[in-house]
């Protein structure tokens, strides 16, 4: 069931309909099922909804199924600053990079990193 709803979540998410994406991942969350990819998005949809504290616990999910995705440390890192852990989002931004990201999240997250203080 959570691997259709992960499907229509992500189908939701492309039409811009990001309230009825969350509403159908917070319905399916498995509890522990084995879906990196589930918990991932589920913690971008929480982010983008401002529930940082949920997304911090959602993405670290994921990382724990998957720490070799370095979009989900992205994510990671993102709401880790906004809940005001400057120095684990300094590590996951740091661990984003080494995953791996495309020229511009790289770019985003080197500006993160110069903005908490790190220098290159």
């Amino acid at each position: 069931q959570y691997v259709f709803a992960r499907l229509l979540a992500r189908a939701y998410l492309d039409q811009g309909a990001e309230a009825k994406a969350l509403a159908v991942l917070e319905s399916a969350t498995p509890a522990e099922s084995g879906d990196a990819e589930f918990s991932a998005l589920l913690g971008l949809l929480y982010q983008r909804a401002g529930r940082h504290a949920d997304a911090v616990k959602a993405y670290e999910r994921a990382l724990a199924l998957d720490g070799r995705n370095g979009r989900t440390w992205l994510g990671f890192a993102i709401s880790m600053e906004a809940v005001g852990r400057s120095d684990a989002a300094r590590d996951a931004y740091r661990r984003a990079r080494e995953a791996g990201l495309s020229e511009m999240l790289a770019r985003y997250t080197q500006q993160r990193l110069a903005a908490l203080g790190e220098k290159h």
